[in-house]
């Protein structure tokens, strides 16, 4: 397992559980180029406010579970994913 760090949603992506969720999956993919087939499951391990700015965002921690685990984690930088 995977966690990723840094995931953001907007107050309007994250309204619901159920949304989070659904808005989550996506912006996993896009940030670290992951197919959506490639994801077995995942988790949220923390979530946070970020309201510094005029835009209030919601941050999260992610526990990702995926195919190819290792090789994943060689592309990301170490600051942004652990092997949880």
């Amino acid at each position: 397992m995977i966690r990723i760090q840094n995931i953001k949603l907007s107050l309007d992506e994250a309204v619901s559980k159920d949304r989070e969720h659904k808005n989550l999956k996506p912006k996993i993919c896009e940030r670290y180029r992951i197919s959506k087939n490639d994801i077995h499951d995942f988790s949220i391990h923390r979530k946070a406010v970020d309201a510094r700015k005029d835009r209030i965002q919601l941050v999260y921690h992610v526990n990702l579970s995926t195919s190819n685990e290792t090789q994943l984690l060689h592309r990301f930088s170490s600051h942004s994913a652990l092997l949880a």
